[in-house]
């Protein structure tokens, strides 16, 4: 009796995004490193995905015919969700 159950399960939403990059190239060599941070606060409340992620990226040329390019990516990503309808959480209290 008497529960807001709009502002009780739901607000402002958010996003906030972090992303530096540094490059370096000379004649023969290339190297590029890259960080990022992403946050996104869900309107629903309880609801959020953080992700971090790390690139770099490398080349050498050893001769004008040949030249050696790598790249290495790590990302993590974490993801928090209410239960929703299907198993008896937020969703089926909202229904």
């Amino acid at each position: 009796t008497n529960t807001d159950w709009v502002k009780e399960t739901a607000g402002t939403g958010f996003k906030m995004l972090h992303t530096i990059g540094i490059s370096n190239k000379t004649e023969k060599n290339g190297l590029y490193v890259g960080l990022t941070y992403d946050r996104n606060g869900s309107y629903l409340l309880g609801n959020s995905y953080t992700r971090q992620s790390v690139r770099v990226n490398w080349d050498h040329e050893f001769s004008k015919k040949l030249k050696l390019v790598t790249g290495v990516n790590y990302t993590r990503g974490i993801n928090k969700r209410v239960s929703a309808a299907w198993n008896g959480g937020f969703g089926e209290a909202m229904s």
